[in-house]
């Protein structure tokens, strides 16, 4: 075997062993509350697998577990990967939603403080109150 596939096995193979449990689990629910199985979710785990394996190898390194805890921790989030990546999602469109609020209500703020300036400008010189060279 290539050093790659030995160092990549013994580096992930647990996780991906965890994933594959929790992913047979998350199935096995789905059957038991009387749903199919469709080729469409089997692709949409296959395609969501590399983001829930960095994601259980980011937990892991950062809580120091080992290989046992590693692969439960990998099926849990196979399990529950759905969710997890509704949550992140959410957690990340309210974060974008936040700072865009932040600095697009300060531009709007600014733009119609701008037109009200404009048109008390225009009143004030159609008034009489203002001369028109500004001045």
């Amino acid at each position: 075997m290539s050093p790659f596939i030995e160092a990549a096995t013994a580096k992930y193979g647990t996780i991906i062993a965890g994933w594959a449990i929790g992913t047979a689990a998350k199935y096995g629910l789905t059957l038991g509350e009387g749903r199919k199985i469709t080729p469409r979710m089997i692709l949409i785990d296959l395609l969501l697998m590399g983001l829930v394996v960095l994601l259980a190898r980011w937990i892991i390194e950062r809580l120091g577990l080992n290989a046992g805890d590693a692969a439960t921790i990998a099926a849990l989030i196979g399990l529950s990967s759905e969710r997890i990546i509704r949550l992140v999602r959410q957690w990340f469109l309210k974060r974008a939603d936040d700072y865009l609020e932040q600095h697009v209500k300060g531009e709007i703020r600014q733009v119609a403080q701008m037109e009200l300036s404009a048109e008390r400008t225009l009143r004030d010189i159609a008034e009489g109150k203002r001369p028109l060279g500004g001045e």
